[in-house]
């Protein structure tokens, strides 16, 4: 399996992931231009209506995304021709710390697009290419949930299945694939608090976590997205979970609604806000 891939800003990756002549904007990048950054995973993303991953930051790697900060991503085809404008929005990965924007858009086919960032203070970005797929790695709204098992507490102590500090048990009383099977709408975080690359697993179920009490009909699982992971240092010298591997996941974390049917009815990559918390919920419902 390749290694696991951040799924929020990594500054470092900014400057070779950007491209003058990619397709999007012809609005020319100067060399003191801002940089935009694709965050979700690679291969993630299909056609349809897709939730896209955002960073925006300067030359010298430091984040420029901030709630005071309204910017406009301008999409195009490989050919350059405009295919939208949308808005960001802005969310905390790591609250009052540090923050991305997340854009939606439909996508009508797969291949090559671009992008660029127009922040209402500053200068365009430089635009970068992204790929939509047309068989995505990963479970996508409307496919069926992978009924793949995952450790209980009644098969060992919680402090060797998860790395969560503060691990609720009720996480962790059915496996996986029960949850999937058992007629109850399931929701399922994929996170590693311990040894998250992007630091955005904790608070992620940590929101999940504080919203469990408010929808008592619903399955809690956390999936620890790491194995054996007791006495390791670093990321490096784990096993992705039989779990993870088995939904493809190619970053972390990931926070997915299955309804009692079974049917992915919303997923989250990398950050989740207050606002769609409660959407995803909604989901559920209708």
């Amino acid at each position: 399996m390749r290694r696991w891939i951040l799924t929020v800003v990594v500054l470092a990756l900014a400057a070779c992931s950007a491209d003058n002549g990619a397709a999007g904007s012809s609005t020319p990048a100067s060399e003191t231009a801002p940089l935009v950054i694709v965050a979700n995973a690679p291969g993630t993303l299909g056609t349809g209506q897709q939730r896209m991953v955002l960073g925006l930051v300067s030359r010298d790697s430091s984040s420029l995304a901030s709630p005071d900060l309204a910017v406009t991503f301008h999409l195009s085809d490989a050919e350059g021709t405009g295919v939208g404008e949308v808005d960001g929005v802005f969310q905390w990965t790591i609250p009052d710390v540090r923050g991305v924007y997340t854009i939606r858009h439909e996508f009508a086919d797969p291949g090559v697009y671009g992008i660029q960032a127009f922040p209402s203070d500053g200068e365009p970005s430089v635009k970068v290419n992204f790929t939509i797929s047309d068989d995505p790695v990963v479970p996508e709204v409307g496919d069926p949930a992978i009924a793949a098992p995952s450790p209980t507490g009644d098969q060992a102590p919680l402090e060797t299945i998860t790395t969560d500090p503060n691990p609720d048990p009720s996480f962790y009383e059915v496996s996986l694939d029960d949850a999937i099977k058992s007629g109850r709408p399931t929701v399922v975080v994929f996170a590693t608090p311990a040894f998250c690359q992007s630091q955005t697993c904790g608070p992620m179920l940590d929101q999940v976590k504080a919203a469990a009490p408010e929808h008592p009909d619903t399955t809690f699982i956390h999936v620890e997205v790491y194995e054996d992971f007791q006495g390791a240092t670093s990321a490096e010298e784990l096993t992705p979970a039989p779990a993870a591997v088995a939904w493809g996941l190619p970053s972390e974390p990931w926070l997915y609604f299955i309804d009692s049917n079974g049917i992915v009815t919303a997923r989250y990559e990398g950050t989740v806000s207050p606002e769609e918390l409660t959407e995803g919920f909604g989901t559920l419902d209708a």
